[in-house]
């Protein structure tokens, strides 16, 4: 890597959306993963029957498939790596920043689940730190079907010259059903100013939706709080750039997909639609 790449997601196939061919639950070697075990596989949303669907809780933008453990009783996992050598000067200095962000979750109230470890090395292959994202438990979920947003923020250990990323898939009883998606890891560049972050919330024909609470939690978990209008807008002034969020929103009578958005600038187009 001769460069230092910023403000793009560096995981390969995070989505899991690179084999659409794939049907049912079965063991499959996924595209860009490395050293897998167990029955590591990707599964399309709702298939089969009982399998996270595409109205279950999960990303807003979820794609067609989903990363599991797949057919067998045993742990899963895979793993990839991520030569940061071009941004050794930065690294070095003590203040590059990333945002790894992800869905995690599982089946009902089966306590399978998933996790991301971020492990980092220096230029001999040595470990010199970790970072870990998820899991999401089945008293998380409330018991349901389902993946919930998991974020954090922080700084690449100076030396590090490359990162590791292993997903893990924990199982508890029966199949494997460990659930991910959308894995992101971002490089932060540096940016001093603050942001607004704003959209809409509506139904599923576009008519706007009063009175519904939306919430921005950062990766410490703050929580800040704003109510839509009666043509549905909110926003959230002095947002801090640089930093990854999750957006929820609540209602009396709707329920909506959390989002998760990493802020470099301001984010003006955000939209939640009623399930």
């Amino acid at each position: 890597m001769g460069q230092c790449p910023t403000n793009v997601n560096l995981i390969v196939n995070g989505d899991a959306e690179a084999q659409q061919s794939i049907t049912g639950n079965t063991n499959q070697d996924v595209t860009g993963w490395e050293n897998e075990t167990g029955a590591f596989t990707v599964v399309r949303y709702g298939e089969p029957v009982g399998f996270p669907s595409a109205t279950d809780p999960g990303p807003a933008n979820r794609g067609n498939f989903f990363f599991s453990g797949g057919p067998s009783s045993s742990l899963a996992s895979a793993t990839q790596t991520l030569d940061v050598s071009g941004c050794s000067a930065q690294i070095d200095t003590g203040n590059l920043n990333y945002t790894v962000s992800g869905f995690f979750g599982g089946r009902v109230g089966q306590n399978d689940r998933a996790r991301l470890d971020l492990q980092f090395y220096d230029d001999v292959n040595i470990q010199i730190g970790l970072a870990t994202i998820g899991p999401v438990t089945a008293s998380d979920r409330g018991n349901a079907t389902g993946l919930l947003a998991r974020a954090l923020n922080g700084s690449i250990p100076t030396g590090t010259r490359s990162i590791q990323f292993v997903i893990f898939m924990i199982p508890q009883a029966g199949d494997n059903d460990g659930y991910a998606d959308n894995l992101s890891f971002i490089i932060n560049a540096p940016t001093a100013a603050n942001a607004t972050v704003s959209g809409r919330v509506t139904d599923q024909i576009g008519r706007a939706i009063s009175s519904a609470v939306v919430s921005i939690v950062d990766t410490t978990g703050n929580t800040r709080t704003a109510r839509t209008g009666s043509f549905g807008y909110f926003s959230f002034d002095d947002v801090e750039a640089g930093q990854t969020y999750v957006i929820y929103v609540t209602h009396k009578r709707h329920t909506f997909s959390s989002q998760v958005v990493s802020v470099s600038d301001s984010v003006n187009d955000l939209s939640f639609i009623a399930n």
